[in-house]
């Protein structure tokens, strides 16, 4: 009776304790389920930001990785641009100094019985509004004193001084200076000086003009050959405008030189006309 009465207190035990197990098991289960959802609960938004965040640095850092790329790609264009620049400026230079000497080349060809020498002009002194420069020729090229100095469009003026690799020349603009000259249209006879008043200007008078001349505007000027130093014919400018001097009333003419001082390059030097004084 009593080992039968163990038997089942045994049972019962086991069972009690089974039942237990269970109990705490599915409330365990219970707990980890609330302790998981309150955790989800409260990280995930987190979880969300945290995420956004990086999300927001990664494309942060991906815009400015772009835009230094475009920064150096800009920079090497703009390398590029300037390289073209340069060389189409110097295509430019070269394009206009071949103009130049196309035109100093087709005022040779059409003054065959002159002997010209090149030269090129080396240095201008502005503070006389270039009424005077250096060329970089001189008497051990043949240069001498009183040669006249021609451009491709006409009369220049002429060396007043030289050294053994460079000559000086005045210009035709240089106040006391003057030439023979002729008005190509009528034949009348007149002198071309340089105006002080006027060199600034880049003109010249031209002076011993009778009322009885017919002048007007735009009318052609070239040199008469009278006087020691430049061949007939050559071009000196235009008429610019007819004046009266204020006391004497005379009448005298404004004129334009057909080259202009402020860009002359290349001149020649006229070797077979001088008449040294």
């Amino acid at each position: 009776m009593i080992f039968k009465n163990k038997k089942y207190l045994i049972v019962l035990s086991i069972l009690i304790v089974s039942i237990v197990v269970v109990y705490f098991s599915a409330l365990d289960r219970e707990n980890t389920d609330t302790y998981d959802n309150i955790v989800g609960y409260v990280v995930a938004p987190v979880s969300k930001v945290f995420t956004s965040l990086s999300n927001s640095f990664n494309d942060f850092f991906e815009y400015f990785k772009d835009k230094k790329e475009l920064v150096r790609i800009n920079q090497k264009l703009e390398i590029k641009l300037t390289e073209l620049e340069h060389k189409n400026s110097k295509l430019e230079s070269l394009e206009i100094e071949n103009e130049r000497l196309r035109s100093l080349l087709n005022f040779k060809d059409k003054n065959p019985e002159l002997n010209l020498t090149a030269c090129k002009v080396i240095s201008k002194d502005s503070s006389n509004y270039y009424s005077t420069f250096l060329i970089d020729k001189g008497e051990n090229h043949g240069i001498r004193t009183f040669m006249p100095v021609v451009g491709s469009k006409g009369v220049v003026g002429y060396v007043v001084q030289t050294g053994a690799t460079f000559s000086k020349v005045q210009t035709v603009i240089e106040g006391g200076s003057s030439l023979g000259c002729i008005i190509t249209r009528t034949g009348d006879i007149a002198v071309c000086e340089g105006d002080t008043n006027l060199l600034k200007d880049g003109l010249m008078t031209m002076t011993y003009v009778s009322k009885d001349m017919s002048i007007v505007e735009g009318d052609i000027i070239e040199t008469s050959g009278l006087g020691e130093i430049y061949p007939a014919g050559l071009v000196i400018g235009r008429v610019k405008e007819l004046k009266n001097e204020s006391i004497t009333k005379n009448q005298y003419a404004v004129i334009k030189p057909a080259e202009d001082f402020d860009y002359i390059r290349e001149v020649f030097v006229v070797t077979n006309h001088n008449k040294t004084r």
